[in-house]
């Protein structure tokens, strides 16, 4: 599986997540926010733009510090989207997982 679909799938998790437990109202509309951006990011990335890669560890450091500034945040809220900023901004960080391109000959 790819770093962008590894991301992918992680946005999703993030979006699915909201609804699972209790987020307050400005965790709740961020996790919709950034996993909306981070699906989109992730699929421009897998081949039209190479570099919106990019946007999903940004994306990710701002999960991070959110859960630490905004108010209202739950310890299940926090650690959920600490560890999803983190793999985020990882996966971000690596330009492919898997099998390398076949070069032409």
């Amino acid at each position: 599986m790819g770093a962008r679909a590894i991301n992918i799938s992680v946005g999703f998790w993030l979006f699915l997540s909201s609804f699972l437990w209790f987020h307050g109202p400005y965790q709740t509309l961020n996790a919709w926010v950034v996993s909306i951006l981070a699906v989109t990011f992730a699929l421009a990335g897998l081949e039209a733009r190479p570099n919106a890669r990019y946007a999903n560890w940004v994306l990710g450091g701002w999960l991070v510090v959110s859960s630490f500034m905004l108010p209202e945040t739950r310890p299940a809220t926090a650690v959920n989207h600490v560890l999803v900023g983190v793999i985020l901004a990882v996966m971000a960080s690596l330009p492919r997982l898997g099998r390398e391109p076949r070069t032409q000959p």
